[in-house]
Order: structure tokens, then C-alpha cells, then sequence
């Protein structure tokens, strides 16, 4: 994929919309692409280009769902999920951090936050059996730790399956020992026992602005690198 966008220009591509990971290869071939003017949007920030970018609005997404488990229970939040150096991870992060220091809770974000690290890779590129049975390992830990009744927000659906299947080993129940969020609302989310409160990202909306933006880009209407982000909303469930 990299040497067919480092080939763009001379295909007769005028723009491109690039889902981008979290490499310097791909820092460097965007930026090269940007210089030679082609039309360059990220579905995500990049740290390190100088290109425009669309994404969900992660940091207020989650900034709202640890708001309603602190309010509707009036005690600090464990957040559950890998740290790892992509922007949509580190909005997620840096809103828990302001949710927790707004309330009060600033001493214990240190001690309910977890450090999870998966054979040194990041849980999004894992296959689908690790998306299950690993994070139910790394969640049965966690779960081992903290004393009930506990609110847990999961920075993504999977790590809040894991949640589930762990407490279901360890007998806790969820809605009532543990109240729990995840963030991304895939389609798991409602079919869990009970459905998990998630954050919802509105995908075709997010399609369609990246589209539009690119189509601007492309007619030369914006001069300077843009970042847009859509808003995001907390689809409430029996989890909390």
C-alpha cells in the first residue's frame, strides 16, 4: 500500500483519503505525497504530517462517558486498556485524566489506571482470538485487584468483552458489581448480557465529511492543513 501512494501522482491520482498507522514509513510517504500536491486526508491525526485529517470526536466521546459513571455513582473510575501512541488512544487517556482531576479524583488516576501490554503489540492489529481470549486473561487480572462494587471504563468494545467474560469466571456481575463503558458501539455491544454502554462513533457521517474534505482539497478551496472531528454520544445501556 505504501509504494502504490508513493506512485499517486504519477497514476493521475489527485487525492487520497489514507487510514494511517502509527510508522514513520507512512509520516514519510504521506508528507512526500503532500509536497508533491496531491490531495492528502488522514481518517485520524498523524503526528508528523502536515495534512489535513477528519475522526471521530474521541476525546469528548470519552470525556462524557467517564463523566456519567462518575456522577452516577459518585466515586473514581478504573480505566481498563492499553496506552499505546495512537491519537484516538491518547484523546481517550487524556479525557479520562480531565474527567477524573474535575471531580476530584486526581490522586487515584495513578492507581486506576492499568498498564497493559500484549506481547508488545497493540490490541487493535491483534486476530480476533486474541481480541477475546487475551483480554479476558489481562481482564481476570485486572478484575483480581480491585474491590466491588467498581466503575471500569474500557478504552475500546473489546477490552470491555474482556471485562465481561473475566467477571462472569470470577462471579462478579456487571450492572451491579462492576458498572462498565466501552468506546467504538460495535455491534457486540448490544448483543452482551446485559448490553454495554458504549461511546458510538457516527461512521457515515465521518465517511461523508472525509469526502467532502478531500473534495475541497482537491478544488484547492483550503490553503492550510484542517482537522475536523465529529461528535461522538454515549449509547446508554444495562452495563451502568
Amino acid at each position: 500500500m505504501l509504494r502504490a501512494l508513493a506512485h499517486a501522482r504519477s497514476l493521475g491520482i489527485d487525492g487520497v483519503l489514507v487510514l494511517p498507522y502509527f510508522m514513520e514509513e507512512y509520516v514519510n510517504v504521506i508528507n512526500r505525497l503532500a509536497d508533491s500536491g496531491v490531495a492528502v486526508a488522514t481518517l485520524s491525526e498523524l503526528p508528523g504530517t502536515h495534512c489535513s485529517s477528519i475522526c471521530s470526536d474521541d476525546y469528548n466521546g470519552a470525556l462524557a462517558a467517564v463523566n456519567l459513571l462518575i456522577t452516577r455513582y459518585n466515586r473514581p473510575v478504573h480505566l481498563f486498556g492499553p496506552r499505546d501512541e495512537s491519537s484516538s488512544t491518547l484523546d481517550r487517556y487524556n479525557a479520562y485524566c480531565r474527567a477524573m482531576t474535575e471531580a476530584g479524583f486526581d490522586r487515584e488516576i495513578k492507581t486506576h489506571t492499568s498498564e497493559i501490554e500484549a506481547y508488545g503489540k497493540d490490541p487493535e492489529s491483534w486476530t480476533f482470538e486474541d481480541k477475546q481470549e487475551r483480554t479476558a486473561e489481562l481482564a481476570e487480572a485486572f478484575l483480581k485487584k480491585l474491590k466491588p462494587p467498581a466503575s471500569i471504563f474500557c478504552i475500546n468494545d473489546y477490552m470491555a468483552q474482556g471485562i465481561y467474560r473475566a467477571a462472569k469466571r470470577l462471579r462478579l456481575e456487571i450492572g451491579r458489581d462492576l458498572t462498565v463503558t466501552g468506546f467504538d458501539d460495535l455491534p457486540m455491544a448490544r448483543r452482551l448480557t446485559p448490553p454495554l454502554t458504549s461511546v458510538r462513533s457516527p461512521q457515515g457521517e465521518v465517511g461523508y465529511q472525509a469526502a467532502a474534505l478531500l473534495h475541497r482539497l482537491v478544488a484547492g478551496e483550503l490553503n492550510i492543513p484542517v482537522h475536523l472531528r465529529v461528535p461522538m454520544e454515549v449509547i446508554e445501556r444495562a452495563s451502568c
